[in-house]
């Protein structure tokens, strides 16, 4: 009745009041904590910008009180090995770095202040805006400085990304030189990481990923389904493992629901973080490859449409993924008939995490969650030869769950394409020996023997499950 969804909406309004002044008090008390001022926390709290400017500029200060000076210290190796030692904050180079780290927070009064006494929810954003672009080292007039946006710098701050965007940054000259000490010519890495820092701050970096000038070339051929396929963030389970391709975007929102509905409206046309977890991928078993150390080693993973990497989230281990390895689309050349490819990289642990979790289960879930996508894209997958034993072992237990996926194993040497690199580069210990070289030009790889998965056709798969087409 009338009456009874008067009541409803009653009470619902009052759940709803009575969960945004929970989430005030929430973002009052965290962000009082961060900048060591409970006052002002509360001011920003019940300004214009509400929680989800509190809630940023506490995300913000949290990390910044963690960060390290990159333009004093340098990039190399003795930085953290994992994400976890970098929130524990005790590392010498974040000792190191204290003096930064006092600025910056005070630098974040001043900020939370403006946001406070902005005149509207607009102003006490920016406010936000302003502050990340300063503390991850560009100039407020850069060209990625100009691009950001609140939700692009939200989406950023989740996926605590001022550490990886600061070193981006600030260790430019870091990346003159492959590991092997080959020059890197600057311009091109200069362009490379303006163009990454500018996709990430305006909250379109997935579809930057994809649509820039190579994306489209590396991912050339493929039909239009296979293209959403690819860039979908896939994820599977085994057991009580979860494999990845980056975050999921509606866990990222669901996190969010608490928030304004027309910060919710806007954010929503942001890219939500579905990929930002690629940029401390790589420090899952680093440091080589990792933002602090080799930094020109990650840009082909997180430049290039062509390239991926499959993460593992283990109950073990509820920190943050404690396996990954590179999942990367890949082509024979045309003269060996051509044809789009999957080929999938060792996996590796977590430093921290690896004496708690089982490496073996996470190597098994990531090659099943591979082979799952070799039947969804309908390519092949190919790897390391060594693995052919356990490739065949898992697509048998997959054909007896009746998962769908069907196929033949065989071992085989084809060589594989390499398109243009829109990282500059492209880096990688089981492609070439080279670990890292300069790829701006399509490039031919040697054959070398590797195990392959070809997935069965759609006939055949109908005909083992006994269904007619």
């Amino acid at each position: 009745t009338r009456s009874d969804r008067v009541r409803a909406s009653s009470c619902s309004l009052r759940a709803c009041a009575l969960a945004m002044a929970a989430l005030l008090g929430a973002a009052s008390a965290d962000l009082g904590t961060a900048l060591g001022d409970a006052a002002l926390g509360a001011a920003v709290a019940t300004g214009p910008g509400g929680a989800e400017v509190a809630t940023a500029l506490c995300l913000l200060a949290e990390q910044a009180a963690a960060g390290i000076d990159y333009a004093k210290m340098r990039l190399g190796w003795h930085h953290p090995d994992t994400r976890a030692e970098y929130r524990d904050n005790v590392h010498p180079s974040q000792a190191s770095s204290r003096a930064r780290q006092q600025r910056s927070l005070a630098s974040l009064r001043a900020d939370a202040r403006v946001a406070a006494d902005a005149a509207s929810p607009a102003n006490a954003q920016q406010a936000l805006v302003s502050a990340f672009v300063r503390e991850i080292g560009l100039a407020p007039d850069s060209t990625p400085g100009l691009a950001a946006v609140f939700c692009g710098c939200i989406a950023a701050l989740r996926a605590e990304l001022l550490h990886p965007l600061r070193a981006l940054q600030e260790g430019r000259g870091a990346m003159e030189k492959t590991m092997n000490g080959q020059p890197v010519p600057r311009k091109p890495i200069d362009a490379a990481v303006d163009a990454l820092l500018e996709a990430v701050l305006a909250g379109r970096y997935s579809d930057w990923r994809y649509e820039n000038p190579f994306g489209k070339a590396q991912l050339h051929g493929l039909t239009p389904s296979q293209v959403a396929a690819w860039r979908a963030p896939a994820s599977s389970r085994r057991g009580e493992l979860r494999a990845r391709e980056g975050e999921i975007s509606a866990e990222i929102l669901a996190a969010s629901q608490d928030f304004a509905a027309e910060f919710l409206d806007g954010f929503k046309k942001c890219d939500t973080g579905q990929e930002l977890g690629f940029f401390w991928a790589t420090k899952i078993g680093g440091p080589s490859h990792g933002f602090d150390y080799e930094p020109q080693c990650l840009l082909p993973l997180l430049c290039n449409a062509r390239n991926k990497v499959v993460t593992v989230d283990d109950p073990a281990w509820p920190q943050n993924p404690s396996g990954r390895a590179h999942l990367r689309l890949l082509h024979r050349p045309e003269a060996d008939g051509g044809g789009a490819l999957l080929w999938l990289e060792e996996t590796h642990a977590d430093f921290r995490a690896a004496r708690h979790v089982d490496s073996n289960a996470h190597a098994a879930a990531i090659l099943a969650h591979a082979i799952g996508r070799s039947c969804e894209l309908k390519l092949p997958l190919y790897l390391d030869a060594s693995n052919a034993g356990l490739l065949r072992a898992l697509l048998a237990e997959l054909t007896t769950q009746a998962a769908g996926c069907f196929g033949s194993v065989s071992v085989r040497s084809d060589a594989l394409e390499l398109r243009p690199s829109n990282g500059v580069l492209e880096a990688s210990d089981f492609l070439s020996q080279k670990h890292d070289w300069v790829q701006l030009k399509t490039e031919v790889l040697p054959p070398v023997r590797r195990a392959v998965f070809a997935p069965a056709s759609p006939v055949a798969v109908a005909v083992a499950n006994k269904v007619e087409l």
